[in-house]
């Protein structure tokens, strides 16, 4: 909403003191009454702003009486705000529609709005809070209308770059009014909008659009919506030489906003066959009208997601392949950075239709899988060719962009397959042939990762995680080639990844890139993984050292370190030093924040993580009691267990987790070596902990905590 005299020179008139209290600005309104009728625009913005700020601080006092005019001030207001609509100076016009628009704000219970918008340049506290609508919009509103609509009228010949400032700020001005009690704006447009909608002017149907598209907020009633829809879409089907380039972006922002605010009437009205054809013909007009056409299609999809929830079918399902296949064609239609907007729009619609699509349709999405597929390849390939052309860097980067959405997209695609909580899910992979769809998405990506030169960071990532739902796919399978193939891809992937991994570009999705290494590593047979476990662990290990790297990538890389050494069984003990050695370091970690909740939360996570890490090492070491691998990290976890249980941002999580542990070490570990040198230690440290959870019930702090350590105490006869 472009409240245009909301600058800082509006706050400086605002945040003055004086204005405070009505009878001590009132020489300076009685000024401003005189001043908004100079000829010189630089007097006339002073005076509208004094205007503002009134309506803003003392709108109930705008009725006082004006020894000037010897009326109250809203009419004299009123009457130089509507005059003043139709000055040729544009920051005048501007200025005066900024004035009604506070005063509609006001008179539409939006008070607040306004206040943010003011206090935006500076900090201005409102006088008023709460103010009694006095209707003053709504009264001068036959008078108004007329020059509020004549703002309609000044498009540009061109429908590159921005909309006209007077359009926009007329349109956002009976956007607020129509919000105004009483406004009752479509009948006040009506005769406006039927005398100018099939004017031979261009400039007139346009502007008739445009007011009609004001009244979309209100409970617009279905047979007008049903006839407005017929209209908009017939209208949009109209060859070049009839519609002016303008008009027909005028067409496709309405069709969109009638997605967006009136979807289920729409579709009540059974309007959303003809809405999507529509949209269908956006995509082959002009590149903003293609836009708002993706804009428009991902408005419907979205519309559907309740219905695709309950594991039900809908209109687009049928064309779905067919609408999705047009939006991959318009994506890459503008290969410059003008094109970045509807590459974007494109994919993003894409990405909402396929979560649109019910799971029991799977076949739809089995076959939209090769689709992505193929355009993967062409990108990848046509990504190999640019890369020798120095002179057509423009594309090059075009096209890596593109290269993520669509892998992004293949990636929703595989996800929506695998995911077992969907309605109607198939989970019989031979029973709608993913051998053969596993094949052709395997040799996508095996193209593209054997790509010179090779993917950045971000496809990277990218890339394997769509392997890694590929072989979620293939977990249920019993074809041991496919698995074989799915499994020389992961090590490709490894390497492939691994080198990103310290590349600050990417440290944004770093806890991605760790939690996809693990992954990958943990799904290789046992002869792969050995190949591959130690440069994982190392690269790993790197990035927590990294004093760069984000403070929320350690729980990712924590978890991921437990979950390695806790799969390799015997060939745990070669890599224990080095991971008990991050662990350590990570017992010392503290919020960066303790006042800010996030950090607070992180850490958490992290003790989380280093508790259920020592718990899946202790399970993979092999007991040789004082002399095992993990007896002289004893004495560390012992007291990093305490301090999970009586430390500062212990939840109660934590603390079960820590006593847990304990327990463990005590029952599973040290006593079945009767004479192991820790075994004091230990008790020692259960007698303290003991100690603290007696004295913390005792001080009547009695928890569930507390309650379940006694019992555990008991249950295991340790004191």
């Amino acid at each position: 909403m472009p409240l245009i005299l909301t600058t800082a020179s509006v706050a400086h008139v605002a945040s003055d003191a004086k204005y405070d209290v009505f009878e001590d600005c009132v020489t300076e309104l009685d000024t401003a009454m005189e001043e908004v009728n100079s000829t010189d625009p630089a007097r006339v913005k002073a005076a509208l702003q004094v205007f503002l700020v009134m309506v803003y601080k003392h709108y109930g006092r705008l009725g006082d009486i004006c020894p000037v005019t010897s009326a109250p001030y809203i009419e004299g207001m009123i009457d130089s705000a509507i005059a003043l609509l139709s000055s040729t100076d544009e920051e005048t016009v501007m200025g005066t529609v900024t004035v009604w628009s506070a005063l509609a704000l006001i008179e539409g219970g939006r008070i607040n709005d306004l206040a943010d918008v003011v206090s935006s340049a500076g900090d201005v506290t409102p006088v008023q809070t709460e103010v009694k609508s006095c209707h003053y919009v709504v009264g001068a509103l036959d008078r108004v209308i007329d020059p509020l609509t004549q703002l309609l009228l000044n498009q540009k010949d061109e429908l590159d770059g921005e909309d006209s400032d007077l359009v926009d700020v007329g349109k956002a001005a009976l956007i607020l009014i129509s919000a105004c009690p009483g406004a009752e704006l479509s009948k006040r447009l009506l005769p406006f909008v039927v005398q100018n909608r099939l004017s031979e002017d261009w400039r007139r149907r346009d502007a008739a659009l445009v007011a009609f598209s004001c009244t979309l907020t209100e409970d617009i009633q279905p047979d007008s919506l049903s006839n407005f829809v017929h209209f908009v879409c017939h209208r949009l089907q109209l060859g070049e030489g009839v519609l002016h380039p303008v008009e027909r972006h005028t067409l496709s922002k309405v069709i969109s906003q009638i997605c967006h605010k009136h979807f289920s009437l729409a579709r009540g009205q059974g309007l959303m066959p003809l809405m999507v054809q529509a949209c269908s013909t956006m995509l082959s007009l002009e590149d903003k009208v293609a836009e708002e056409g993706c804009t428009a299609l991902a408005v419907i999809a979205n519309g559907y997601r309740t219905e695709v929830n309950n594991g039900t079918t809908h209109e687009l399902v049928p064309i779905l392949e067919s609408v999705i296949t047009s939006l991959l064609t318009v994506a890459e239609r503008n290969q410059t950075e003008k094109g970045e907007s509807l590459l974007a729009g494109a994919y993003g619609a894409c990405g909402r239709l396929v979560q649109s699509c019910p799971a029991s349709q799977f076949g739809i999405l089995a076959r939209l899988v090769p689709i992505f597929c193929d355009k993967a390849e062409s990108v990848s390939s046509t990504i190999a060719e640019l890369c020798w052309y120095p002179n057509r860097l423009e594309a090059l980067e075009f096209h890596l962009k593109q290269e993520r959405y669509i892998l992004v997209l293949m990636k929703a695609t595989l996800n929506l397959m695998v995911t077992p909580d969907l309605p109607g899910a198939v989970y019989d992979t031979d029973h709608w042939g993913s051998t053969t769809l596993v094949q052709r998405v395997n040799k996508s990506l095996d193209a593209l990762l054997s790509r010179v030169p090779k993917l950045d960071s971000h496809a990277v990532l990218q890339t394997t995680v769509v392997l890694a739902y590929l072989i979620l796919m293939c977990t249920e399978s019993a074809d041991t080639v496919i698995n074989a193939q799915v499994s020389d891809l992961s090590a490709k992937c490894l390497v492939a990844l691994i080198p990103h991994m310290d590349d600050p570009s990417a440290f944004d999705e770093l806890g991605s890139m760790v939690e996809t290494v693990t992954s990958l590593c943990l799904y290789l047979d046992p002869f792969r993984r050995s190949m591959h476990v130690q440069s994982v662990i190392k690269a790993i290990c790197k990035c927590y050292e990294n004093p760069h790297r984000p403070h929320d990538s350690v729980p990712s890389i924590l978890e991921s370190l437990g979950d390695l050494l806790g799969s390799l069984e015997d060939e745990a003990v070669q890599f224990l030093p080095r991971v008990m050695e991050v662990y350590t370091s990570a017992c010392n970690i503290a919020p960066v924040d303790p006042l800010n909740i996030d950090h607070v939360t992180v850490c958490q996570a992290c003790w989380e993580k280093i508790l259920t890490g020592y718990s899946l090492m202790f399970c993979a070491m092999p007991l040789e009691g004082m002399n095992g691998p993990m007896a002289q990290y004893i004495p560390g976890v012992l007291d990093f267990c305490y301090k999970a249980t009586q430390g500062d941002m212990a939840t109660p999580a934590l603390r079960m987790h820590g006593l847990r542990l304990l327990v463990d070490i005590q029952v599973n570990y040290t006593s079945k070596f009767g004479s192991c040198v820790t075994a004091p230690e230990t008790l020692g440290w259960m007698t303290k902990l003991y100690r603290a959870v007696r004295a913390e019930t005792q001080a009547g702090s009695e928890t569930d905590f507390t309650k379940q350590a006694h019992a555990i105490f008991k249950m295991y006869n340790i004191l």
